[in-house]
């Protein structure tokens, strides 16, 4: 192969490497929150309570292994494709979801009221975690610039000290750089102790020992951007479970009463 190939090859493998590394980066919050959604029983009961409310539907079918259904419904599928594509991806891969009849009976609401209750208790998760993940991003950065202000004021105090012994500065231009570094050292203490009380709090959530790592990238992903009023607002009453329970919940009710009247 000539050079020129040897190198356009180079070049390539290096591009794509930084395409793998910047994808890593945008999942390590998605990674972590699946890993505690994985590691906490209480949301995995809440999920097979779904699936014992499904199949006390009649004509439900088989339904599929409980673990393969609830590793993929905490996964953060809407983030990548949008709520109505994420839907209809379920329903390709479980028929069952989703498949009510249009005259619901009672187990049917009930299990779909069951689904969003688990949904909010996922998605309650997963918002906790995202608000420590940007203070931890917080905390870096606060302690990079911090740490870079001390090498400044590091550099700064030498010339200072080199300039008095020399006679040509006072001793105040002295006893202010080393104030200042001093000043600067507690405030690094104090974020490195914050960014750790946050790691250990993170870590609850994925329900491992408070002392595992937890990486954090140089930038947060786009997903991460805070989203304006109107965004906000407009997510919160179209993917909000709780609202979607209530309502399933109101459902099974007023079933039950028909039922009550029939007989």
């Amino acid at each position: 192969k000539s050079p020129l190939e040897r190198g356009f090859r180079g070049v390539f493998y290096m591009f794509i490497i930084l395409i793998l590394s910047s994808t890593l980066n945008a999942q390590t919050l998605q990674s972590y929150q699946q890993e505690a959604a994985q590691n906490n029983p209480e949301l995995k009961a809440s999920f097979n309570r779904y699936l014992s409310e499904l199949e006390s539907r009649p004509q439900v079918g088989s339904l599929p292994d409980p673990e393969v259904a609830f590793a993929y419904f905490i996964s953060p599928i809407e983030t990548r494709v949008g709520p109505q594509r994420a839907r209809i991806s379920v329903t390709q891969m479980f028929p069952w979801f989703g498949s009510l009849s249009e005259k619901r009976s009672v187990s049917e609401a009930n299990a779909k009221a069951q689904f969003e209750q688990f949904q909010e208790q996922r998605n309650r998760i997963f918002y906790q975690m995202e608000m420590i993940w940007s203070d931890l991003f917080e905390v870096e950065q606060q302690i990079r610039i911090a740490e870079e202000n001390l090498r400044i004021i590091n550099t700064l105090l030498e010339v200072s000290l080199s300039r008095y012994e020399n006679g040509l500065t006072s001793q105040v231009d002295v006893l202010r750089a080393q104030i200042e570094q001093e000043d600067l050292k507690t405030q690094i203490e104090l974020l490195k102790d914050n960014r750790r009380l946050l790691k250990e709090r993170f870590n609850e959530f994925r329900n491992v020992d408070e002392s595992s790592e937890v990486i954090i990238p140089d930038n947060l992903s786009a997903s991460m951007a805070l989203k304006n009023k109107d965004e906000l607002k407009s997510t919160i009453i179209q993917q909000n479970p709780n609202l979607n329970k209530l309502r399933y919940r109101e459902e099974a009710s007023k079933e039950m009463v028909s039922l009550a009247d029939r007989d």
